[in-house]
């Protein structure tokens, strides 16, 4: 059987609300949306707009790790994926019809952010990458996280669906904790013996 009769049938997509834009009064409703994964040709278009704009505004080089190309990667990326749920099911319409400026000119970096995070969690659900790791092969992957070529690290790393981010950081994060945590009891223990510590100033998250 060929390809395109077992490809037949309707693009999946899924509603959800966007974050509100710069203009948004903040007791009106949330925008409603549908969001859907990208195919090889959309993120294709991503990927050469992205880069095309990034030079146009000076980026020092278009790949991950650059501020600008990520932007310009993310913008590209919620113009593609987000679509008017007004539109046919069958014949989905671009939600931002003004394009890339346009999202750029309604929303800051965080609602952009936010909205490329909802975006890649559903191509993940749907096309994942690096979605499940076994036990050894996470701990390869922290391997590769913590190792000492950088551009290998950040390859992995943005391969890795959002879920597997998520495990990552929240390990990183436990052993922080637990590093500080043992630190704080070394301190007092030294102090019950009669020795003095150096105090450190304390640090909060508002």
């Amino acid at each position: 059987m060929k390809f395109s009769a077992i490809v037949k049938g309707t693009r999946q997509d899924e509603s959800v609300d966007l974050p509100p834009h710069i203009s948004q009064d903040p007791e009106t409703p949330p925008i409603k949306a549908v969001v859907r994964a990208l195919n090889g040709i959309e993120e294709e278009f991503a990927l050469a707009n992205a880069a095309e704009r990034a030079r146009a505004q000076k980026a020092a080089k278009c790949e991950s790790g650059d501020p600008i190309y990520e932007l310009c990667l993310m913008v590209e990326t919620v113009c593609a994926g987000f679509c008017d749920p007004d539109s046919p099911k069958t014949a989905r319409v671009p939600l931002f019809d003004g394009g890339a400026d346009q999202v750029r000119e309604f929303f800051g970096r965080e609602a952009i952010t936010l909205m490329y995070s909802i975006q890649q969690e559903y191509q993940d659900r749907v096309a994942p990458t690096f979605k499940k790791l076994s036990p050894i092969e996470f701990f390869t992957g922290a391997q590769v996280l913590g190792g000492d070529d950088e551009q290998r690290a950040r390859s992995f790393f943005v391969r890795c669906s959002v879920g597997l981010q998520w495990s990552y950081m929240r390990t990183l994060a436990c052993q922080l904790v637990n590093s500080l945590a043992h630190s704080s009891t070394s301190g007092a223990d030294s102090a019950a013996n009669g020795q003095t510590t150096k105090s450190e100033p304390d640090a909060t998250i508002q």
